[in-house]
């Protein structure tokens, strides 16, 4: 099994173009090779692994399976730099002067809002305006 890098494939033109890890020509890759191996789309720079078909005067990817990168380690806490309070740049409000909702007075009972509201607006019929003496 030989290994390389993806150096272009174009998914409009169905294939692309390993660069071998051992050097030579360049091997040919086709999008069927892809499509065998379930893989979707490949990035430039990409490692793969892959076996050589020789076929007419190409040589051709086949059993395609992509390599896993080399993922860097987590940092450690303390490298991770503080964040800033962004508040005073934002202008944000001070939060600190929102009551808790433990602090906030109950709210009325619905039935007691209905009730003051029906009451102001039969007071509010009721009015009978008062003539503007001349």
């Amino acid at each position: 099994m030989s290994t390389g890098t993806i150096k272009w494939f174009s998914v409009a033109r169905k294939y692309g173009f390993i660069v071998p890890d051992a050097g030579g020509k360049d091997v040919f890759l086709h999008m069927s090779a892809l499509n065998t191996a379930n893989i979707t789309y490949l990035d430039d720079g990409a490692r793969v692994s892959f076996e050589l078909e020789e076929a007419s005067e190409r040589r051709s990817a086949v059993n395609l399976a992509l390599l896993t990168p080399e993922v860097s380690p987590v940092p450690d806490v303390a490298e991770v730099p503080e964040v800033p309070d962004l508040a005073p740049v934002l202008n944000l409000p001070d939060l600190s002067l929102v009551p808790a909702v433990s602090d906030l007075p109950d709210a009325p009972n619905v039935s007691e809002v209905v009730e003051v509201a029906e009451v102001a607006a039969v007071a509010e019929a009721a009015e009978v305006p008062t003539a503007v003496a001349a």
